[in-house]
This record gives C-alpha cells, sequence and structure tokens, in this order.
C-alpha cells in the first residue's frame, strides 16, 4: 500500500492511499493521478517538478507488517521520448521506461554477424489522434507506443575521418518482448483481461490486434512482437472468453491475411485464453486434407504474476503462411486443429477445437 501527501502539507493526514501491483521481478508500481498532482499538490517554480512525502506498507503472507519510514519524492512532468544510445547486443538487452513499458530484446533478435555494430532504443509516447479511425468494436485506453530501433555502424568516410551511420532496424530476427503499462485510472469498470495490444499499419492506415497476456495487477500486457513501429492498448469486449473452460476465445489476427511478400499482413498472429498450464499443438490442414504446417509450445501461466485461476489470454504463435518444408501456401480457406493437453489431478486430459483460417493474394 502506497500514501503520500504533498510535502508542504501541515498536518499528518494521507491526501491518498493506493493499492501497489506486483509488475514483476522485484518490481512494485503504483499509479499516482497528475489530476491529484495538480489538485493538492504545488508545482516547483524553477524545476517543474512536484514534491511529495510518502510511506509503504507490506504485508507478507503470515500477515507481519512492515512499514517504511517517512520519504521525499520528487515526480518530473512526463517524458514523451525515452533513449538509451550505444547498447552491445552480445548480452540481452531489457530496460524498463519511466512510464513503465518494459522492453525485452534477446541477442538472437539481431544478426549473429553483427554483434560488434551498437544500436540506439527509443521510445515515444504518441497520441490517439494521430492514429485515426479507432480499431472496430474498440475503446482507447490511451496508451500508445512508438518502439524504435537503430543499429549504429562506425565507418571511415572519404576524408579519413570516422563516422557514426544509424540505420533503422524495419525487422528483428527474432521475436522481442514489450510489457505495456496502462494506468489503473484509465480502466474503471472494465475487464482488464479483454485489454489487449495492437499495431499500427501506417501504409493502410489500419489497426491489427496482436493479442497480448494481461498482468491486472501490475497493469501490464506482456505481447512478443517482430518488429519496431506503433502499438498501442484497446479494450475490445468482442474477444471473451469462457470462464467456466481451460481452453476459449481462439482468435487469428488478422484473418484474412497475405503472406505474398509486399509486407503487410505477411502472418497471422495465433491467441486464446488458457486457464492452466498446458501444451498447444496446431496442426494446419487445406481443404483436401492435407498437412500443412504443425505449430506447438508448451505455455507456462501458473501465476506467477497473478494468484486468479482464470483464464488469461496467451500469444507466441505465428503463421507465416509457410508449410513444414518452408514453401508459401496456395491461396484459399485453412482449418486448424487445436490439441490442448494439461494435468488434471493424476492424469492428463486433452481438449480439440478446430477454427478457419484464409490465406490470399
Amino acid at each position: 500500500t502506497f500514501r503520500w501527501r504533498p510535502d508542504s502539507a501541515t498536518t499528518d493526514v494521507w491526501t491518498d492511499e493506493l493499492a501497489m501491483g506486483w509488475a514483476g521481478n522485484d518490481i512494485w508500481s503504483v499509479d499516482l493521478p497528475a489530476e491529484d498532482m495538480l489538485e493538492y499538490v504545488i508545482l516547483a517554480p524553477l524545476d517543474s517538478t512536484w514534491n511529495i512525502e510518502f510511506e509503504i506498507e507490506a504485508i507478507d503472507r503470515s500477515g507481519n507488517v512492515t512499514i517504511t519510514p517517512l520519504q521525499t519524492m520528487e515526480i518530473n512532468l512526463p517524458v514523451e521520448t525515452f533513449v538509451i544510445s550505444d547498447i552491445d547486443m552480445s548480452e540481452d538487452f531489457e530496460v524498463r521506461a519511466p512510464e513503465g513499458t518494459l522492453t525485452m530484446i534477446p541477442t538472437s533478435a539481431v544478426p549473429r554477424d553483427a554483434m560488434d555494430v551498437r544500436y540506439n532504443f527509443e521510445l515515444t509516447s504518441e497520441y490517439a489522434d494521430e492514429f485515426e479511425p479507432e480499431p472496430p468494436g474498440a475503446t482507447p485506453v490511451n496508451v500508445y507506443r512508438k518502439i524504435g530501433f537503430e543499429a549504429v555502424f562506425r565507418m571511415v568516410d572519404e576524408g579519413g575521418d570516422t563516422v557514426d551511420v544509424t540505420v533503422p532496424v524495419p525487422e528483428f530476427e527474432d521475436k522481442i518482448r514489450v510489457s505495456f503499462h496502462y494506468p489503473e485510472y484509465n480502466i474503471a469498470n472494465v475487464d482488464e483481461d479483454l485489454i489487449g495490444v495492437y499495431e499500427y499499419k501506417k501504409q493502410t492506415g489500419v489497426w491489427i490486434y496482436m493479442g497480448g497476456t494481461v498482468n491486472p495487477f501490475g497493469n501490464l500486457v506482456t505481447v512478443e512482437v517482430s518488429r519496431p513501429g506503433t502499438y498501442a492498448l484497446f479494450y475490445n469486449p468482442e474477444f471473451r472468453y469462457n470462464p467456466g473452460e481451460i481452453f476459449s476465445g481462439v482468435v487469428f489476427s488478422p484473418n484474412p491475411f497475405s503472406p505474398n511478400g509486399d509486407g503487410l499482413y505477411e502472418e497471422t498472429e495465433v491467441s486464446f485464453f488458457l486457464q492452466t498450464e498446458a501444451t498447444v499443438t496446431i496442426e494446419i490442414y487445406d481443404m483436401d486434407g492435407n498437412r500443412k504446417r504443425i505449430l506447438e509450445r508448451r505455455f507456462s501461466i501458473t501465476a506467477e504474476d497473478t494468484p486468479d485461476a482464470v483464464p488469461r489470454r496467451v500469444t507466441g504463435f505465428t503463421w507465416d503462411g509457410r508449410d513444414n518444408s518452408g514453401y508459401p501456401v496456395a491461396y484459399g480457406i485453412y482449418i486448424c486443429r487445436f490439441r490442448v493437453t494439461y494435468q488434471q489431478a493424476a492424469g492428463q486430459r486433452t481438449i480439440r477445437y478446430n477454427a478457419a483460417v484464409v490465406v490470399i493474394r
């Protein structure tokens, strides 16, 4: 629990008391509405900051209580652009921006023969009115983030001087993981498990649903993406789940998709809700019954960041429109047979489900 008041307060009364949420690793977070800062805290005239006093109370599972000493915090005005330069990608890169977005870029995301190259990372907060219209049926959560990633090559010019040349990275070699943070005060009275990540396609002005796994305690939606670009969070009640089922809410996005090499809608993201740890296998068949592709993954969602035993949307399957040999499949309708295997009591159970996806050229 986080309690705060202005540092200019003349009494010991707390202005507000807020529940904190676990954001992974050893990080707990809390959202302080800017409206409250403006109403109760005097903005410092010299450096445009808010200053507050606060304490944190923690209670463990045994009921033991600890309260921190009274502390003072300086809160700066929001920073629109967060930059990390000169990154050495010989190790996995992980960074959390001040507004809460966590980005993890593995070494496998950059070419192995370019390990001596340095990189720049940039995360920019953008605004809704730049990306109209909104996705059909969706409500914005007012989290719009642009991810930029550049390779920095050190070269010698014609005059013999050493210069740095930056080149935008259009696509990662492997998927990166991003956890987008949404403020608690932006999601009143909504089912947080129906908040998802969308990717903006600049060429067509269309938002594409990516899914993402929600941590409602840390207010994070985690998704794996293949490229830098603009992403946003929306609440969409159309992508519902069944609370009484282990497996539900299958979505292919986009559907249809068009793996024809033009850079648009080249792959489809497969997401669904799971209520327990399971192995999910997808067998993809054409209309003649020929099996074209097998995708399989073990999903471990054993409440590592939330104690609720409710279905959670998971992502991690991407079909690029190719068969098991790596060749593009023909256009048409494909039947995807899901097989979900999980442990129940002392035995193993399997759920089967069929869905269709369309490939166009």
